[in-house]
């Protein structure tokens, strides 16, 4: 048994839709009902927020999106089938995606399908991890009073 740790990056990201502000989730191919934020490991040589954009990019398929502010971390621990532990750090950041026409509908990394938008509280509860959930109720509270 081998322990590793791991850094990850990713955005809750915001959009106007018709004058409704909604959070983007992607959609993993394994399974219609899998939603995740678009959060992925930082590669050698990049930044955080490098990567949380190179990730929104992929899973999601959005480029036109700008951070508006780092909002803090999450350790997650998990156990492979090999039974090494993986100690995770995820960064999050709060983002917002224009509405750019000219955007792929379509993520680049084939493990992902689709990305949708939910209002917050529909958003949160799709959400695989009670982590994700919890820091979104933390850091988010002012967008579930509103939807």
């Amino acid at each position: 048994m081998a322990v590793r740790t791991e850094v990850s990056a990713g955005a809750f990201i915001l959009r106007d839709i018709d004058g409704e502000l909604k959070v983007a989730l992607a959609q993993h191919r394994r399974s219609e009902k899998i939603w995740n934020i678009p959060k992925g490991h930082v590669e050698p040589g990049e930044t955080i927020e490098q990567a949380a954009l190179r990730e929104i990019a992929e899973e999601a398929g959005l480029f036109n999106v700008t951070l508006i502010r780092y909002l803090g971390s999450i350790l997650r621990e998990s156990v492979k089938e090999n039974g090494d532990i993986v100690q995770k750090t995820i960064h999050y950041y709060l983002a917002y995606a224009s509405d750019d026409h000219q955007q792929p509908s379509e993520p680049t990394d084939n493990k992902f399908t689709v990305v949708g938008w939910f209002p917050a509280q529909q958003a949160i509860q799709l959400l695989p991890y009670e982590s994700d959930r919890a820091f979104f109720r933390e850091h988010l509270p002012l967008l579930l009073i509103r939807s």
